[in-house]
């Protein structure tokens, strides 16, 4: 029994021994926190070897720096992946700089953080993320918090302001969960709306419509964006303009809003091909903004977009334009600007075709005299119309 323990204590002097030299070599390599783990666990494999032996053993001075004095306490099993103690993982986050060794290290860490050890692998995560040297990885950094629920609003800030821009971006990606909750965020956002990396502008300004709030700083941001930014960011840059806006302020970037409805319009059957559902989001979301805040040509020209095949099967989709990964705000204030388009859509039919466009018992839709103009097809709310004249296959 006491040779046994004896080699206990030879292996907890070898790991704090190292890690002491590690440090030594690479200043930080090793938290505070973990020598001090590895100084206790040391402490107490001593302290069992002295209930049994009568010469009693000390660590030397060098290894007891810091504290060799404190009570000893018993050391609880190190949870162990793939061979490996949280240490040895701990070490090669530290030191790994191929990212796809670093991704594996990133997965170690993730099944220890959800196995018992989420605080300290929590803390490493962020520590990372705050290193330069972590800029192909932070997709998986941000997204490793999320799996072991150690992402708030706080840590999103600090990863914001401090990590390089990959970690930037992915943190910006995940504003959405928290919605106006991430005040604390949105001056860094803002920043990061108007910085010279076109990707981080991009998902900051997303993300700021996903938070729902405005200042004069992110106004003006936006306003820069419409202006002088490439396609996609004005057409985010509208959206969130749209979304956080006074009516004076979203007048600005209906120019764009105009260039994006107009070839809707322009042909009665148009079916526009979108390369992805962003581009079919925004073309709601800028014809809400003529209906709204518009004169009466823009007014003129939503509503003859509304009647088309297109906007027809863009609305249709209804909340799925808008997906998972948007905050309960912003998609709660999109489906509520898509059900106020189909209601003036609708009403629209019913003043230039007269015909109710709800169906009858059968399924069937019919003019005013009875007569049957078109059926009500499988998806909710899709008509297809058999038959008739051009101005009923409006819809």
């Amino acid at each position: 029994m006491l040779a046994t323990r004896r080699l206990a204590v030879e292996w907890a002097r070898d790991e704090y021994h190292r890690a002491l030299a590690l440090n030594k070599s690479t200043p930080g390599a090793i938290s505070a926190a973990e020598i001090e783990r590895l100084r206790h666990q040391l402490q107490a494999a001593i302290a069992r070897v002295n209930e049994l032996a009568e010469n009693p053993e000390s660590i030397d001075d060098d290894a007891a720096a810091g504290g060799a004095n404190n009570a000893a306490n018993d050391a609880e099993p190190e949870l162990v992946y793939d061979g490996k103690t949280f240490s040895e993982w701990e070490r090669l986050a530290r030191t790994e700089v191929a990212p796809d060794a670093q991704k594996q290290v990133i997965d170690a860490l993730v099944t220890l953080g959800r196995a018992g050890n989420a605080d300290q692998v929590a803390e490493l995560l962020v520590e990372l993320g705050t290193d330069q040297r972590s800029h192909e990885v932070g997709d998986e950094l941000v997204q490793a918090l999320v799996s072991i629920d150690e992402l708030d609003v706080p840590v999103l800030v600090e990863l914001l302001e401090k990590g390089p821009p990959s970690v930037q971006e992915a943190a910006a990606k995940q504003i959405h969960r928290f919605g106006p909750d991430a005040e604390a965020a949105l001056p860094m956002l803002t920043r990061l709306a108007v910085s010279g990396n076109g990707g981080m502008r991009y998902y900051a300004t997303i993300a700021i419509g996903e938070t729902g709030l405005r200042s004069d700083q992110v106004i003006e941001a936006l306003l820069g964006n419409i202006t002088d930014g490439y396609e996609s960011l004005k057409a985010e840059s509208v959206c969130t303009l749209a979304i956080v806006g006074t009516a004076d302020e979203v007048v600005k970037g209906l120019p764009f809003c105009r260039q994006r409805v107009r070839p809707f319009a322009d042909s009665i059957n148009a079916r526009v091909t979108f390369p992805s559902l962003d581009d079919a989001r925004v073309t709601i979301v800028c014809l809400w903004a003529l209906l709204t805040y518009g004169n009466d040509d823009d007014r003129e020209l939503a509503d003859s977009a509304l009647t088309t095949t297109g906007v027809r099967e863009l609305l249709d989709t209804g909340s799925s334009l808008f997906g998972d990964s948007t905050s309960p705000f912003y998609s709660g204030t999109r489906e509520k600007i898509v059900e106020e388009l189909k209601r003036v859509r609708e009403e629209l039919i019913r003043s230039e075709t007269d015909v109710d466009p709800s169906p009858d018992q059968s399924g069937l839709l019919r003019d005013r005299s009875g007569r049957v103009v078109g059926v009500w097809g499988v998806e909710p709310n899709r008509l297809t119309p058999i038959g008739v004249p051009p101005a009923i296959r409006r819809f």
